[in-house]
């Protein structure tokens, strides 16, 4: 959860191949999605709710607490190197030393900045539902032979899943394909991640691996359990260093600002149409 400097509404590719018209020595035969901030809302939006509300400035707790290397207590958990009930203390120390040191002034309250209270706020951001349309991208995609994987950086917590999907919902995110192949059936209602699961070929957790974006060797990981070459895959994150591990392999990236405008650059590059145009959508 590194912030970058974005442009609104707009994504970018990198990663070897032009911008405009399609290259026809490209061959995508394997997609990589992120979760939060792609196939889900962005956390940075709880962050920075987190900061508001207990009055640290804007960006800071990216910057200078989160944000600092691959040793930080968030990144330890991450990869399951550190307890839950630890990183609650360790992320409130980490905050209270790098507060203080901006603002030798600030009054620092343990009961409101933890890693309790800080998980819990991206959490109720993490239990909205997924976007419709990225659903109906990695159903079509899926029907179209090419392969689907989730890689995300994410933590066991104290908290259980609380969201439900209604089977409107479901209903809604069927693209203009048969569910029957991937035995997705309409339930009154799906717990969201055990949906995530079922949707996807693949799924890497980090807390799972323990390792994380963007260690190079997740993605080598991504790579051999679809089975394919890095040139072969395309990569959608939300943060340029997590892209940037993965373009100097050799994966396509697409940098998502606006989810919709990158499923939009995805499609130009499989070739076919990946989600249905909607006003309900």
């Amino acid at each position: 959860l590194i912030p970058e400097s974005r442009s609104k509404g707009s994504c970018r590719v990198c990663g070897g191949f032009k911008e405009v018209g399609r290259s026809k020595a490209m061959t995508i035969k394997g997609v990589i999605f992120d979760m939060g901030g792609v196939v889900f809302d962005s956390p940075f939006e709880a962050i920075a709710k987190f900061e508001e509300e207990n009055e640290i400035p804007k960006g800071f707790i990216s910057r200078h607490v989160i944000g600092r290397g691959p040793n930080t207590s968030f990144a330890r958990l991450e990869r399951s190197e550190i307890s839950y009930g630890d990183f609650k203390s360790a992320f409130a120390s980490e905050c209270k030393i790098a507060l203080q040191k901006h603002s030798p002034s600030f009054s620092f309250d343990e009961n409101r900045i933890n890693g309790h209270t800080f998980i819990e706020s991206i959490e109720k951001v993490q239990f909205r539902p997924p976007r419709i349309e990225m659903i109906q991208a990695i159903l079509t995609l899926r029907a179209k032979g090419i392969k689907t994987c989730a890689l995300t950086n994410n933590w066991f917590s104290d908290s259980e899943p609380r969201l439900k999907l209604s089977s409107h919902f479901f209903k809604e995110a069927k693209p203009l394909i048969s569910q029957d192949k991937f035995q997705l059936e309409d339930e009154e209602s799906v717990e969201a991640f055990k949906l995530m699961e079922r949707l996807f070929d693949v799924v890497i957790h980090s807390r799972v691996v323990k390792m994380s974006k963007p260690d190079k060797r997740i993605y080598e990981l991504a790579k051999e359990k679809l089975g394919l070459e890095f040139d072969e895959l395309i990569f959608l994150d939300d943060i340029g260093a997590n892209l940037k591990g993965a373009s100097q392999l050799g994966i396509k990236t697409i940098k998502v600002v606006n989810y919709k405008e990158s499923l939009e650059e995805l499609e130009r590059i499989v070739g076919f149409s990946l989600f249905k145009r909607s006003s309900k959508l």
